[in-house]
């Protein structure tokens, strides 16, 4: 309890009160961290639609490579397997690995003659189609006198029915002496009773 004051003398001023604190100030935190975690949410939403466009496009590209494969690389080392087999080219693309046009000719009896009158020389023989549809045939041959290449011919055969047989007669210039000898070198199937013309080159 505070002494009384002596008359005369001058009471002390008042003590004030303690004062109200405020708010605490701000930092920025806050916004600060939203600010992250937006950033962090964009990442992850990022990352899984890189994710999922990286998955889409493999499947794609596996799709595209199975594709091209099936269409082009199959037929072609199909066709490069029986020319190897037979000594007798074909077309690649499209190749019917299944019933391949070389073995509607491979082995089949081949004539070669040479006439010296005219210097020409002639290869015959027969096709026999293999397909189960009517098939037209570009046959080509090549004419070599020891070993070596000396002229060729070509003849097209229109129409051979499925398990037909059909005769070709492919007659070319030879100039020079000597024995030939007649190679069928290709052989292109065509449908119907449209001879084909592609060539392999």
């Amino acid at each position: 309890m505070a002494a009384p004051t002596p008359p005369g003398a001058v009471p002390p001023p008042p003590v004030p009160p303690p004062p109200v604190p405020g708010p605490a100030p701000t930092t920025g935190n806050g916004c600060l961290k939203a600010f992250l975690v937006a950033v962090a949410v964009l990442f992850v939403v990022g990352a899984v639609l890189v994710i999922a466009f990286a998955v889409f496009a493999t499947h794609e590209v596996h799709k595209a490579a199975k594709a091209f494969n099936d269409q082009v690389l199959t037929p072609i080392a199909a066709e490069q397997h029986y020319e190897q087999q037979t000594g007798i080219a074909s077309y690649p693309l499209g190749f019917d690995a299944t019933n391949p046009p070389q073995l509607d000719i491979w082995k089949r009896p081949l004539s070669c003659t040479y006439d010296t009158a005219s210097q020409t020389a002639t290869a015959s023989g027969t096709v026999q189609n293999h397909s189960p549809n009517a098939a037209s045939y570009l046959i080509a041959v090549e004419f070599q006198r020891g070993g070596g290449d000396v002229g060729g011919a070509a003849d097209g055969v229109a129409r051979v029915d499925p398990g037909a047989t059909a005769p070709w007669r492919a007659t070319g210039p030879v100039t020079g002496p000597g024995v030939v000898t007649c190679r069928v070198t290709l052989v292109l199937r065509g449908p119907g009773d449209a001879i084909p013309t592609t060539t392999t080159g």
